[in-house]
């Protein structure tokens, strides 16, 4: 039986890169007792564009979370929370507490809304903090484990074509290098509402992440690291 943390979002999904992290997955959904919601998206095949081992699985991330905005839309969803099978939610309480934080002070009604919340992120700047445990984004972020509101998702399939042509497209638009799904999110980021939840309620599990990335608890370490130097400004 699910403990409400994710009830606030009306679709949940996993992009699946691997079998070995599908189990990961599917265990950590069994912790949070969304196992019966979580739906698990297949990524397409980009071999055929010639691109090197990183950027393919990037360019099967970035499609990836395209074809789910539309799923989502076409069924008329509000919002939506998609994560990689490495993910770990290692703080629910954290997760509970922000989600319950942003339904509260984050509506239309009221003048506010949000737009992408993460669940975790790997800064590259302070965080600015907005309520007791939720954060601006404010330069630098990793998208592994975000929610999604149809503000958004209206703009983002606006911007961006569904097939593997498009996304191609799109992450090649720089003229410089490959940006994945997380450096188009940084470069609209002034844009959009971007926050996140503090502290971490998910990070990515090292042996499975498709990236070099540090220790469970370093990423927690580096996290609250940059909670605090924001708090002091």
């Amino acid at each position: 039986m699910s403990d409400g943390a994710l009830d606030f979002f009306d679709e949940i999904y996993c992009i699946s890169l691997s079998p070995k992290n599908k189990a990961n997955a599917l265990r950590q959904s069994e912790r949070l007792g969304v196992s019966d919601r979580v739906q698990f998206y297949s990524p397409a095949n980009f071999s055929d564009f010639g691109l090197n081992e990183l950027t393919l699985v990037e360019a099967q991330i970035f499609h990836s979370y395209r074809n789910i905005m539309e799923e989502a839309y076409k069924r008329g969803s509000a919002n939506v929370l998609v994560f990689l099978d490495s993910v770990v939610f290692v703080n629910v309480e954290s997760l509970r507490s922000g989600i319950e934080e942003l339904s509260s002070n984050f509506r239309l009604s009221r003048g506010l809304h949000w737009e992408i919340i993460l669940l975790g992120t790997d800064p590259k700047d302070n965080l600015v903090p907005i309520t007791e445990h939720l954060f601006h984004v404010i330069r630098g972020c990793s998208l592994y484990c975000a929610g999604f509101n149809h503000t958004f998702i209206r703009s983002f399939m606006g911007a961006i074509g569904a097939t593997k042509e498009d996304i191609i497209e799109a992450m090649s638009q720089t003229g410089v290098r490959y940006n994945s799904f997380e450096d188009w999110i940084q470069r609209y980021k002034f844009a959009l509402n971007l926050m996140c939840i503090g502290p971490m309620a998910a990070c990515v599990n090292p042996d499975l992440y498709y990236r070099p990335q540090l220790s469970i608890s370093q990423q927690r370490e580096r996290f609250d690291l940059f909670c605090k130097e924001g708090s002091l400004k």
